[in-house]
């Protein structure tokens, strides 16, 4: 599920989590679940997300990482929040294409990406012959997701449904400044993610500006389609 913080993607997921039997991952809770912790790593995604900033890659993959293989015998995955920039998609189709049926090689996916020069794509690695097999078996796979849903919405209703959350006091991050720079953020990296999944034919836009349960219902629809 892609969208600007506060389309609705959690709200939706938790809904077609619990009717499918999907486990539901939101990476924005993921981080803020890190971020909380008296740990040099919370405390740098912490520093980075009351910026209003992307998190970087290195830190989401190996969250996602984590969690899928907490979580491998789950019917399905329903990812919200991910992926928020071009290469975080890409990894993403490496990560899963290794996990079942041998999710431990799933931890082994880091050094392999390491490995290969930064902007390249994944399959030219600069020495393929000091990559293990299992690494090189890896970067000949590709897994993408099997749907990825983005929710359409103004930049004004997503700011006040922020706002609206953060009268809970459960997120610092949802301050209208931090607010405001976390959609400045998603929206400059967000085109070439959408673009990415539409090339691949794996693209359904719902807008998000309408009632949950008639959001719902068409997020019903298209998932239906698939099974």
């Amino acid at each position: 599920m892609v969208g600007g913080p506060g389309s609705g993607k959690a709200t939706q997921c938790q809904r077609l989590a619990a009717k499918y039997g999907f486990h539901h991952l939101s990476m924005g809770r993921v981080l803020w679940d890190e971020a909380c912790k008296l740990t040099t790593q919370g405390q740098q995604i912490r520093d980075i997300m009351l910026k209003g900033a992307l998190v970087p890659s290195g830190f989401v993959i190996d969250l996602l990482n984590d969690n899928m293989l907490k979580n491998e015998g789950a019917k399905g995955f329903l990812i919200d929040g991910f992926p928020r920039e071009i290469n975080q998609a890409k990894d993403f189709e490496f990560i899963v294409s290794v996990m079942p049926p041998r999710a431990g090689l799933g931890r082994r996916l880091r050094p392999a990406l390491l490995a290969l020069p930064q902007d390249a794509p994944p399959t030219e690695a600069k020495d393929p012959g000091s990559l293990p097999d299992w690494a090189l078996a890896m970067l000949q796979a590709r897994r993408p997701p099997n749907m990825v849903i983005a929710f359409d919405c103004s930049t004004e209703t997503m700011i006040q449904r922020l706002l609206l959350r953060g009268q809970t006091g459960h997120r610092a991050d949802d301050q209208e400044a931090i607010i405001r720079q976390r959609l400045e953020t998603y929206y400059s990296l967000c085109e070439p993610v959408v673009a990415y999944y539409h090339q691949n034919n794996l693209l359904r836009n719902i807008m998000g500006e309408e009632s949950e349960d008639a959001i719902f219902a068409k997020c019903c629809s298209v998932i239906n389609s698939l099974l």
